[in-house]
């Protein structure tokens, strides 16, 4: 690693983070809409957090102020053993930063890039790393949202985010899944509406299932229309994380026009 890439890590940050590394168990407040750690925003910093803590009973404690606050929330807990990949999930969730047992008395912060960094560019082996942190984070806090607006009714931070989403994924470039003949899954909702996977990471595509052997590639969204089955509304961010529905209007098979994110699962 070149000098330039290096991150300096103080005495704390390197205590701290054999603390987290080590832990046997470590808690977090997990976001039930998107099936992932919650993620809040710092309102002096403005990093983007997650909420760990060592003891779960004071987790527990902290409960109802958290479940009052953003709703659908719980504890869920992370082995030592998942601990490296949980922590770099947060990197392609686009979490910056580490709140520590945040209101228990002894909170403390770390930056996310002290304890462990995603590849940028390519992998150690060569082949190219995708991850859309702009629009997975925008997605989370939209989920988010979603689940503490309990009127159901249009909202200004909605709708703000809602254009945020559509501006960052027609710059990205997204994993997909298909069959041998090249088609994309189908994954019919309750609702009745089909909608087609599409991944902004590696760790998202590997939530996938399929009963029927699969290959990965990469697509940037101009691509995308031409890929979906005639059935299909549109696509379907990280069906196993945020599942956010993004409905394609085509005026011809090559051509969409203004998608916009769906609330509903």
């Amino acid at each position: 690693m070149s000098d330039e890439n290096k991150v300096l890590v103080t005495e704390e940050e390197a205590a701290l983070t054999k603390r987290l590394v080590e832990a046997e168990t470590l808690y977090f407040v997990l976001s039930l809409r998107t099936k992932l750690p919650l993620v809040v925003c710092d309102q002096e910093t403005f990093d983007d957090e997650v909420l760990v803590y060592e003891n779960v009973e004071e987790l527990q404690k902290l409960m109802n102020d958290y479940q009052e606050e953003y709703k659908q929330v719980d504890i869920a807990v992370v082995a030592r053993k998942d601990r490296l990949n949980f922590f770099a999930n947060l990197c392609t969730m686009g979490v910056n930063c580490i709140l520590v047992n945040a209101k228990t008395g002894k909170e403390e912060r770390i930056q996310l890039d002290r304890i462990v960094r995603t590849p940028k560019g390519t992998t150690p082996d060569g082949q190219p790393w995708i991850e859309n942190t702009a629009l997975h984070l925008t997605a989370i806090y939209f989920m988010q949202e979603v689940a503490k607006n309990v009127t159901g009714e249009e909202t200004p931070v909605l709708t703000e985010m809602r254009e945020e989403i559509v501006a960052h994924y027609s710059q990205g470039n997204y994993i997909i899944i298909f069959n041998e003949k090249g088609q994309l899954p189908i994954i019919k909702f309750p609702s009745g509406d089909s909608y087609q996977p599409i991944f902004t990471d590696m760790f998202e595509a590997s939530k996938f299932r399929s009963d029927q052997p699969v290959k990965m590639g990469a697509v940037f969204p101009a691509k995308i229309p031409g890929l979906l089955a005639q059935e299909a509304k549109g696509i379907v961010i990280n069906p196993g994380g945020v599942c956010l529905q993004l409905p394609i209007i085509r005026q011809n098979p090559q051509q969409p026009t203004n998608p916009q994110p769906a609330d509903a699962n």
